[in-house]
């Protein structure tokens, strides 16, 4: 089996773990050519770095007289291990140049292309901070002035320093833009006031040192509220450019726009988001017509809300809201298109723009108030105006009160018919409601309520018999109530 010494990459090496006499072979990492080294440890603690005959080669072949450069020590950091003094020269093209003082010369030992810190660090070596005071014979490998006019076509871009000018290469786009030298950034939010009447369009904006580019954003503070419908932002006469996605502002309110190269687009809203209005469309009619002095299209955003009062009833199948000419938005209740008899005359309803529907937020109920049943049959009638025959529905639920009464005797057979309920809105929707009423005295009926609309009494009666015949202006009570 072949002898082996230990090996491995330069970062691995943990001089603290050889033994005197003990070789390590680098195969990496050892900033040479091609990364490779070899140690020897003399002592605990003590492990050199060979040279080899190669570097000792280009060593005598790098020999420069660099008497004529003058150093200035700024500072030495003392690090234990090494001898002689090591300098580092840092060139435009980044690349790290280390000269060492060997025998009265300084002597270019290599360049790197390294952190600066790690090499320092991984070398251990006496630093000395230096600056040159003439740069004439490595003036290639250190920066030179930049152009007094600060700008190149080239791709060599000087550094600057505490006596030097330098130079940056700036390229246009992500907020960044040069003009005549002048270095903007347009991903700032500028400030601006405002102090332009509710009513005047033209909205006339004061704000130093403001650009007008595409992505610039401003934030505007009104003295007064916006009333008008389609008002304009002109800012530091940059001209007078339409604003979209707008609510009105409220007096005091401060907004953000940002520029998107055609109009100011409001970021936020600000200020009123509320709004009221009244609707006198039929209940009949889909297309809910809803007056609001200060709603329009550049209030209608996602989460403006609209409180709406209606006159009358809705009865209609897929109801819609038009406010101000806003466009006909189909209305959702409980996350479902509204139906017919979504609400009652003279409720008022909370509506939330989602962006594509208005949400009702506010539960509508409806409410048909009491309506007179009035259709009867022959010989049945009201039994008395304090008794007088009606009928309501809240929601799904209907109500019917009063009673019935005969002109003249009939005989009770099987159903007999007493009316006909006013409207389908109140027509039971599964099957008939039936239920036991009181009649005259000790007489009892079966009321039922057909699916059709049909009021019907059946076995009037005190007693097992169903065929009666009953006097006239016997009592029919008609108080009950059922769920659609």
């Amino acid at each position: 089996m072949a002898i082996q010494t230990r090996r491995g990459v330069l970062d691995n090496l943990d001089t603290s773990k050889l033994l005197p006499g003990e070789w390590a072979c680098v195969t990496g990492g050892d900033g040479t050519t091609n990364g490779t080294a070899v140690y020897m440890c003399f002592s605990a603690g003590n492990v050199k770095r060979m040279v080899t005959a190669e570097e000792l080669q280009s060593v005598n072949e790098l020999i420069t007289d660099l008497t004529a450069i003058e150093i200035e020590i700024v500072e030495t950091l003392p690090i234990e291990n090494i001898k002689g003094n090591v300098i580092y020269l840092l060139s435009a093209d980044s690349k790290i140049t280390q000269y060492m003082h060997v025998s009265g010369n300084w002597v270019k030992i290599r360049s790197l292309d390294v952190d600066l810190s790690e090499y320092i660090k991984r070398e251990e070596a006496n630093i000395v901070y230096a600056k040159q005071s003439t740069f004439e014979t490595l003036k290639s490998d250190v920066t030179e002035k930049a152009p007094t006019n600060h700008a190149s076509d080239t791709t060599d871009y000087g550094i600057g320093t505490a006596e030097k000018y330098g130079h940056l290469k700036v390229t246009s786009g992500n907020g960044l833009s040069v003009s005549n030298g002048i270095l903007s950034m347009s991903q700032i939010v500028f400030y601006g006031t405002c102090a332009t009447a509710a009513g005047t369009i033209a909205k006339v904006v004061t704000c130093s040192g403001f650009t007008l580019s595409a992505g610039v954003r401003v934030a505007v503070y009104f003295s007064y509220a916006n009333t008008v419908t389609s008002p304009t932002l002109n800012i530091n006469g940059t001209g007078a450019i339409a604003i979209a996605r707008l609510s009105n502002w409220a007096d005091g309110a401060t907004v953000e726009f940002v520029y998107n190269g055609t109009n100011w687009v409001a970021l936020e809203t600000h200020g009123k988001d509320s709004y009221y209005g009244t609707c006198l469309t039929t209940a009949g009619v889909t297309g809910k017509t809803v007056t609001c002095t200060e709603f329009n299209t550049n209030v209608l955003v996602k989460g403006t809300r609209v409180s709406v009062t209606f006159t009358y009833a809705n009865t209609a199948d897929n109801p819609t809201l038009n406010v101000n000419g806003t466009g006909a938005i189909a209305i959702y209740i409980k996350n479902a298109v509204a139906t017919a008899y979504s609400w009652g005359a003279g409720q008022t309803i909370t509506f939330v723009y989602s962006g594509s529907y208005w949400y009702a937020v506010s539960e509508p109920v409806y409410n048909s108030g009491w309506v007179s049943i009035s259709n009867f049959t022959s010989p049945f009638q009201s039994y008395s105006a304090g008794y007088a025959p009606q009928i309501k529905r809240i929601g799904d639920v209907v109500y019917m009160k009063g009673a019935f009464t005969t002109s003249t005797s009939i005989t009770i057979s099987g159903f007999n018919m007493m009316a006909t309920l006013p409207d389908t809105t109140f027509y039971p929707t599964q099957v008939p409601h039936e239920v036991a009423k009181q009649g005259s005295g000790s007489y009892r009926y079966k009321l039922t309520v057909t699916t059709d609309g049909y009021i019907q009494c059946s076995s009037y009666s005190n007693t097992a018999t169903s065929t009666n015949t009953v006097a006239a202006g016997s009592y029919y009570e008609l108080n009950t109530s059922w769920a659609l």
